[in-house]
């Protein structure tokens, strides 16, 4: 039997559970090819789950998914689990599937469910689902105020399903809370998955039936007003949009009845312009700070270049909507950044300065979104060496907006939307501490700009001490000085430096991972603690943290596996995890840690291969080459261990070959150096298969390389020396190098 189960877990979590529930299922299925996969949709804040649309989000983005893995293959039985909020996201998405194409469930289990206790299971049982079985806490007091407070959820996971019941369909109640499924004395336990989910997902046994509930005196009371919750949070809800509606609706009728004074009249206008304004300016800030961070970038654009025709439309008529206008413009432009689309990034950035010209300049709201728009034109024209100038000047002149906002933020405390545009300050420094590190190998204006940042970010922290944004700049920001270190050649310095960011950033990327993007900077910081342990020649440690990196770019790509920067830095973990083996098994002569090294190489290649198509950006189209000298590297250790010399020398040969030796950034010095190197091994290889001039040939090769490329880091000065050195001297050679794995036998 070809098995597949998929498991959704809850709102404010990671799902541990769904892990331990995968081993449970192993276990227990010797009998059939089982797949189990952990569905993660990131860690979803109570106040992303309050809003109906971002919930509608998710669900969205599973239905795909779902679809994409169910029809993938012949798959004899699926099955569905899940807890919380995935048992929305599981309903939801199965209904939204027309019955004739929905994929054929067998049991769908559900826990602690927020889906109300009228979820129309009718439609889908009989219909593409064959049973189900919900689990219920009668402790479970979440669900309560899931009831009183959550447009368009319930209580299912505490009251039941409502509605036929019968062998297709079970509710199950436990004395327990919201977790006492995977919980005993709040500590992990697996007893009740073991017991109750296991023979249902690998068996058609009939459930276990369990009805702990007990009865009172003000149950039915309790059991009503829960019930007819859903009319007063239809209120709550609609109560501001209400007010809002009846404001305007008065000041139009009043408008036509009677004709006031030509002052009231301009009053009015000047009202309901600033309530439009108010509106478009919260619609900017809510998709910028609460649905981006958590939905697919090509959805939130989509929905941005909807309310982008609207408040456009607006601002033809009335200059003073161009601030909101042109916000959206620049969160657009993010965007884009994030894709790879460098051209659409340079033309939203340049909109939105055109739409600016109307306003005043001296406003500082106006100076913010101006310092943004130049710093966004200015990335724009990062990744190549030709355009590098025009960045700086960009850059430069985003800062002159920016730093008088400093100033003032000084003067003023705070006040309003001042840590705002401190914070657009903070971020602008640290791109031109990247511009100058990576474009212009200036290590140390490269880090006053860090430090500044940093600066700024505690500035910042004594206005906003428990804000999460502010811990993780902050965090960052050590990352950063750890690619200055390492620039400078201090690599134990940016060891430390690396680790200290990486122990910021977990906890935040576990508890805050809402915006994905602190996931996606604690794996940058891991590759980077694995490229100073693999410099250093700890290369088992460095394995370690790529695997963990890996881990985490995991997590995001799965749930938006067309994120451009989320697949670079994937590509980039696979080939660093590939590549150190192979060094490894090098310097240890040993073939059993080749072992994978191929698969994470290839895998790296084809992203960087995808990502080069869909993308502009000119470093991830050159990126593929690394990838493949890596592989012929790969090639030539493998038969070089094996003593197959000549075909070892041919590999290490084209891997030298196939390495660019210029990318336009800080990994210049690096590719220089490898390129060398893979000459090197190819001259010790031709060596030892007897082919003395060949080999002599490539060391002449590397020679020419490291001689005509200076370093542009001050930290890889003392590796080119080291190079060079160890070359000029084995062209003295001309007898085999020493013993070793590929000497001929």
């Amino acid at each position: 039997m070809k098995q597949l189960i998929i498991s959704v877990h809850g709102i404010r979590t990671f799902g541990n559970w769904q892990e331990r529930l995968e081993h449970l299922l192993q276990a227990e299925s010797s009998d059939r090819d089982l797949t189990v996969i952990n569905y993660k949709f990131g860690y979803f804040s109570i106040l992303a789950f309050l809003v109906p649309f971002l919930r509608w989000f998710v669900v969205r983005q599973f239905r795909k998914f779902y679809v994409d893995i169910a029809t993938s293959q012949n798959w004899d039985r699926i099955d569905l689990a899940a807890h919380s909020f995935g048992t929305h996201i599981i309903a939801w998405a199965l209904y939204g599937i027309d019955s004739a194409a929905r994929p054929q469930v067998n049991t769908i289990v559900l826990a602690g469910s927020v889906l109300k206790s009228s979820f129309p299971w009718q439609v889908l049982v009989g219909h593409g689902v064959t049973r189900v079985v919900n689990d219920c806490g009668t402790r479970d007091d979440i669900l309560v105020w899931n009831q009183i407070c959550v447009l368009g959820t319930g209580i299912a996971g505490r009251l039941g399903f409502t509605g036929g019941i019968g062998k297709a369909f079970r509710n199950r109640f436990f004395k327990c809370g919201h977790s006492g499924y995977f919980l005993t004395a709040d500590k992990p336990d697996d007893k009740f998955m073991r017991e109750y989910w296991v023979p249902l997902l690998l068996t058609d046994v009939d459930p276990i039936l369990v009805d702990e509930r007990e009865g009172g005196e003000l149950s039915g009371i309790v059991l009503w007003l829960l019930n007819n919750a859903e009319p007063i949070k239809i209120a709550v809800y609609a109560a501001p949009f209400v007010a809002l509606s009846m404001a305007f609706l008065y000041l139009a009728t009043t408008a036509r009845i009677a004709q006031a004074t030509a002052e009231t009249q301009r009053k009015r206008a000047e009202d309901g312009l600033v309530s439009t304004q108010k509106l478009f300016s919260e619609l900017g800030d809510l998709v910028a700070e609460r649905v981006r961070p958590i939905a697919r970038l090509d959805e939130v654009d989509s929905l941005l270049g909807e309310a982008q025709g609207v408040i456009g439309a607006a601002q033809r008529d009335d200059p003073r909507i161009a601030l909101p206008f042109a916000g959206l413009l620049l969160t657009r432009a993010e965007i884009k950044s994030e894709a790879g689309r460098v051209k659409e990034l340079r033309e939203m950035a340049s909109h939105a300065i055109d739409v600016l010209q109307q306003n005043d300049q001296s406003s500082p709201a106006v100076q913010d979104l101006f310092g943004r728009a130049n710093w966004l034109i200015g990335v724009s024209f990062t990744g190549t060496a030709a355009d590098r100038d025009t960045a700086k000047k960009y850059y430069d002149k985003a800062l002159a907006q920016l730093e008088p906002l400093g100033k003032r933020f000084d003067q003023t405390n705070g006040l309003q939307n001042d840590w705002k545009w401190l914070r657009s300050l903070a971020n602008v420094q640290a791109g031109m501490g990247d511009l100058l590190l990576t474009e212009f190998a200036e290590t140390d204006k490269a880090r006053q700009y860090f430090q500044r940042s940093i600066d700024t970010w505690i500035r910042l922290k004594r206005l906003r001490p428990d804000d999460p944004e502010v811990a993780y700049r902050l965090s960052w920001a050590e990352n950063k000085m750890g690619d200055v270190l390492q620039a400078q050649g201090e690599d134990e310095l940016a060891l430390g430096s690396f680790e200290s960011a990486e122990r910021g950033l977990q906890p935040i990327a576990e508890r805050l991972s809402v915006d994905q993007w602190r996931l996606t900077s604690l794996a940058i910081a891991q590759n980077n603690i694995g490229l100073i342990r693999h410099a250093m020649g700890r290369y088992e440690q460095a394995i370690t943290a790529f695997d963990k990196a890996a881990r985490s770019i995991d997590t995001l790509t799965s749930y938006d596996p067309n994120q451009s920067t989320w697949l670079s830095i994937q590509a980039w973990t696979h080939d660093n995890i590939g590549a150190t083996k192979v060094r490894w098994a090098r310097a240890k002569g040993d073939a059993s840690l080749l072992q994978g090294a191929r698969d994470e190489l290839k895998t790296g290649l084809d992203t960087r291969k995808r990502l080069a198509m869909i993308t502009d950006q000119p470093r991830w189209r050159i990126e593929p080459a690394i990838s493949r000298a890596n592989l012929f590297a790969y090639e030539g250790t493998e038969d070089e261990l094996a003593r197959n010399c000549s075909d070892a020398a041919d590999h290490f040969d084209r891997a030298a070959r196939e390495n660019p030796s210029r990318i336009g950034d800080e990994r210049d010095d690096e590719l220089v150096l490898r390129s060398a190197e893979f000459f090197e091994w190819a001259a010790i290889a031709y060596r030892n298969a007897g082919n003395n001039m060949q080999a002599e040939k490539e060391i002449r090769e590397a020679l020419k390389i490291v001689n005509e490329e200076l370093p542009k880091l001050p930290g890889s000065r003392k590796a080119f020396a080291t190079i060079t050195q160890r070359l000029e001297q084995e062209l003295q050679v001309s007898a085999p190098y020493k013993p070793g794995a590929c000497l001929p036998q």
